[in-house]
C-alpha cells in the first residue's frame, strides 16, 4: 500500500505566493468589462438593465407600496401577522367600485391619486 498519497493526487510542489493570487483574481481582463442587455426606461428615460426595473421608477414603488403597507398596519398593528382579510385599494378621484370587487375586502382609501403605472387589476371594466 501506498503511504504518501501527496504522489498518487495532483499537489503543488510549491505555495502559491500571494501576489500572483492577486494578479489572477484581479487581472486586466476582469476589472473592466461592457455591460449588455441595457434598455432605456420608456417612463423616465432612465438606463438599466433589461431583466430589472429603473432605480427611479422603483422608488417611486415602494415608496406607493410603504404608504399602503402602513395604512394596512394602522388597522392591523401586529407586525409580521397575516391580514384577515384581502385589501382593495382605492385612491382619490375614483368613482365608487361596484359592490362585487369590494365583497369581503378591506377597503383602503389613499389621499393621492392613482399613479399612471399603478394598474387597475382588480376592476373588471
Amino acid at each position: 500500500m501506498i503511504e504518501d498519497f501527496s504522489i498518487v493526487f495532483g499537489v503543488p510542489k510549491y505555495r502559491t505566493s500571494k501576489p500572483k493570487k492577486v494578479t489572477r483574481k484581479f487581472s486586466f481582463t476582469r476589472l473592466l468589462q461592457p455591460i449588455d442587455n441595457l434598455v432605456t426606461c420608456p417612463t423616465c428615460s432612465n438606463i438599466h438593465p433589461s431583466d430589472t426595473i429603473c432605480d427611479s421608477c422603483y422608488a417611486k414603488i415602494h415608496e406607493l407600496t410603504s404608504e399602503i403597507k402602513r395604512k394596512m398596519m394602522e388597522y392591523n398593528p401586529y407586525v409580521g401577522e397575516k391580514q384577515d382579510k384581502e385589501v382593495y385599494v382605492k385612491f382619490k378621484g375614483e368613482q365608487e367600485t361596484p359592490a362585487d370587487v369590494v365583497k369581503g375586502k378591506r377597503v383602503l382609501e389613499m389621499e393621492k391619486e392613482r399613479p399612471t403605472w399603478f394598474k387597475k387589476l382588480t376592476l373588471k371594466e
